[in-house]
């Protein structure tokens, strides 16, 4: 079940030191937010094909946002089950099994990933070269040895990346390479990065169907003061942005309102931004809480930053 798995995830996590907030109580992007040196935004899923793409584009904003990296942790691809110390891809986003997490913290890093249903792994874009010209042979020869064309080395030698099949024909064939010698392409926990106009183009992404009236209220008042403004399926309903960033929770719903805001609160702890509850009704909350009504006297973002900072 995925309460077991997010439950294992969120014992690994703070078993290596990382601080954890568990968001599975609610709907959102993701459910896990953890951070240690970096953040990691976590989406659980059983099957990884369960995650859409919409879901995929809010879980790489919120982690744009919040200068983390998006992460998938499930147990099966279709009708297969996932491999341990294998890193899959879906919408870009790294996915792998529970045991493959415990692997990369404990800093056994991944030798294999998967790429279009093939297994490959990388030797580094010099190593295959220096092998075959160090050994005196041309690239023909080589691929000729391997039973490949020409073209496939000259792919292999300057992308680095390599099929498991061909590299365990190489680490007969050449006695000096050997499993050490092979690394993984990427670092795993990157945090999301996108430029200005790659932003907007996954912010164009996210589907706003899970607006209410108050919400779009609420979205128009933050941008009339000046706060650029993002809705998403997660604790918080709106992300604010503008010198600082603001988690909003929106809602007239008590229950609703005090589950988001357990949850807003310890990230907002954990990232050292501010966090604010707007609603219609008035509502016994222990975070700031401002009627629309009142959000709209209020002249411009610094303002509201001061009405937090005070408050």
């Amino acid at each position: 079940m995925k309460s077991i798995l997010t439950d294992r995830v969120v014992k690994i996590l703070k078993d290596h030191d990382f601080s954890v907030c568990d968001c599975q109580s609610i709907q959102s992007c993701f459910d896990i937010f953890a951070k240690k040196e970096k953040v990691l935004l976590i989406k659980i899923l059983m099957n990884i094909e369960g995650l859409t793409r919409a879901s995929a584009m809010e879980l790489k904003f919120a982690s744009i946002a919040l200068s983390g990296a998006p992460l998938l942790i499930g147990e099966r691809m279709k009708n297969a089950n996932l491999r341990d110390g294998v890193v899959y891809t879906r919408y870009g986003i790294h996915a792998f099994t529970c045991s493959t997490l415990r692997y990369i913290l404990d800093e056994i890093s991944p030798l294999i990933y998967s790429v279009r249903g093939d297994y490959v792994v990388n030797v580094g874009s010099e190593l295959l070269k220096n092998l075959r010209t160090d050994a005196g042979m041309t690239m023909q020869e080589l691929a000729d040895e391997l039973k490949i064309s020409k073209q496939s080395i000259y792919r292999y030698e300057h992308s680095g990346v390599i099929p498991l099949n061909i590299v365990s024909e190489l680490l007969v064939f050449f006695e000096d390479f050997n499993e050490s010698d092979i690394k993984f392409k990427n670092n795993i926990f990157n945090e999301q990065k996108a430029g200005e106009k790659n932003r907007e183009e996954i912010k164009s992404e996210i589907i706003a169907g899970h607006l209410t009236d108050l919400m779009k209220k609420v979205i128009c008042e933050f941008n009339h003061i000046g706060f650029s403004t993002t809705s998403l399926n997660a604790p918080f309903d709106i992300l604010a942005e503008e010198e600082e960033m603001v988690f909003t929770v929106v809602s007239n719903d008590l229950r609703t309102l005090k589950k988001k805001i357990k949850i807003v609160r310890k990230i907002s702890d954990m990232t050292g931004s501010y966090k604010i509850c707007v609603s219609e009704k008035k509502q016994d909350v222990d975070i700031f809480i401002i009627k629309p009504d009142e959000l709209k006297e209020i002249g411009n973002s610094k303002e509201l930053l001061k009405l937090l900072i005070d408050g």
